[in-house]
């Protein structure tokens, strides 16, 4: 594949007027991240489908944050990523498949959105500390993506569900909300069209219009954009067995995670529910995906808490490994931030005794645990104990900026259920020295960068 790549770029590099090569796919699949910018940049003669391969497969090559749970992995996933995005060449390949849009078709238009979200995994967390210009540029390509499918997905006809592929419909979500993108547009209407897959009629033998894949990937993608599925809760909790008793453990927890963002997800969860607590408790173990534990454990305590509206529990032998791995796999990339120390010297100037970085159990844990002292105006007659979480950048969209994230109002709906009280401190409320990076509160700052008048407002 290298080989056929220089071949390109050699035949690509002759005057205008000579024929001109395609550059497939294929050419780019296979190369390192410098090898196909490298590649990109020497080739002549490129079509609007090469830049979109160009970008997939970049994408393809340097994603993987997900894949580890140290630090140690994170930190070398970033380094990379942050190489990229300084990168002249990367910043040139986005122009390019921004202006190519509007020519694709929506597979293609669906490939740039993947390619965003890959090559920028955590996008919702560092766009605060890129260049202003790279982030427009992101944006920009993420609008006319946008723009592009609704267009396609809203023109005369269109509304037959069967007529569209579901991973245009299904991955496109993906990778907006991997980039923290919330367009309610194209929420709405792919939403609307794989629901009707779901219910569509199809021939004999062909199985369910929807594969169970896209049905994950869907709710996944909606969850984490705080996108509410309820008006397709029929549609979805009657997903046949056959279409996914055969996913493996760690698929099968990511679908049980997705559905406990329906408030009454039953009979489909309960019936996953089961399924899990047929296999063997080694499904969950050193391998598991730390993001698809943790939402098979939001089941499992939102249901035993009574936030979770369904028959089946997850039984006592899983339970016991959900919690030994959770707590294993939290304390491998726990660590302390900025904001945090901020927030905690403002909370003990406030007299509130915090107790930094408390596990509350069974995996989960909160930045701070604090107390008011009977007869306190935060405490009251008989005392009070709280949990505080500082809500950094990664806890919000990106667009609109004070969206929170599905995860962030999850963790608050399991601590409300356990009977917890959790207290969210917005990263806005926090100043530092980089005004470039949060938020200033002139004139009303305390010395640690955070206002007591805000923080005790929180908490009251």
């Amino acid at each position: 594949k290298a080989a056929a790549a220089r071949s390109v770029v050699r035949q690509g590099t002759g005057p205008a007027g000579a024929a001109e090569p395609k550059v497939h796919d294929h050419v780019f699949s296979g190369l390192s991240p410098d090898g196909i910018l490298s590649s990109w940049r020497k080739a002549q003669g490129l079509k609007p489908e090469d830049h979109v391969a160009a970008l997939f497969y970049l994408g393809r090559a340097v994603r993987g944050r997900g894949a580890g749970d140290d630090l140690e992995h994170w930190e070398t996933h970033d380094t990379w990523q942050s190489k990229l995005h300084g990168d002249p060449t990367f910043g040139q390949l986005l122009s390019a498949c921004g202006a190519a849009v509007p020519t694709l078709v929506p597979r293609r238009v669906a490939r740039v959105l993947l390619g965003l979200g890959d090559t920028h995994e955590d996008f919702p967390f560092c766009h605060q500390e890129l260049p202003r210009s790279h982030v427009a540029a992101v944006l920009s390509v993420a609008d006319a993506a946008c723009a592009e499918l609704l267009k396609c997905w809203t023109s005369p006809g269109s509304l037959d569900a069967l007529r569209h592929d579901d991973r245009d419909l299904a991955f496109t979500l993906f990778a907006l909300s991997r980039l923290g993108i919330f367009n309610e547009g194209v929420f709405a209407c792919a939403s609307n069209l794989l629901a009707a897959k779901l219910t569509a009629p199809v021939s004999e033998g062909v199985g369910k219009a929807l594969p169970v894949e896209a049905l994950r990937q869907w709710m996944l993608a909606c969850n984490g954009v705080n996108f509410p599925l309820e008006v397709h809760r029929g549609a979805i909790t009657e997903y046949p067995l056959s279409e996914w008793q055969r996913e493996s453990h760690g698929r099968l927890h990511q679908l049980a995670g997705a559905l406990a963002f329906l408030r009454n997800p039953d009979p489909l969860l309960s019936r996953v529910v089961e399924e899990i607590n047929r296999r063997p408790v080694s499904q969950i173990g050193k391998k598991s995906v730390p993001t698809a534990i943790y939402g098979l454990q939001v089941v499992r305590l939102l249901s035993e808490h009574g936030g979770l509206n369904i028959e089946a529990r997850i039984n006592d032998e899983l339970a016991a490994a959900l919690d030994y791995w959770m707590e294993e796999k939290a304390a491998a990339v726990r660590r302390g931030s900025l904001l945090e120390r901020l927030v905690g010297e403002a909370l003990d100037a406030l007299g509130w005794q915090p107790t930094p970085d408390v596990t509350i159990g069974h995996g989960l844990s909160a930045d701070f645990r604090c107390q008011a002292v009977p007869g306190s105006p935060e405490g009251g007659r008989s005392g009070r104990i709280f949990f505080v979480e500082v809500d950094g950048p990664s806890h919000f969209c990106v667009r609109p900026r004070l969206r929170p994230r599905g995860r962030t109002v999850l963790k608050r709906r399991v601590f409300e259920a356990m009977g917890l009280e959790l207290v969210s401190v917005p990263y806005w409320l926090v100043g530092t020295a980089d005004p470039a990076t949060l938020r200033q509160r002139q004139g009303r700052r305390a010395r640690s960068g955070v206002c007591p008048d805000e923080l005790r407002a929180l908490v009251c």
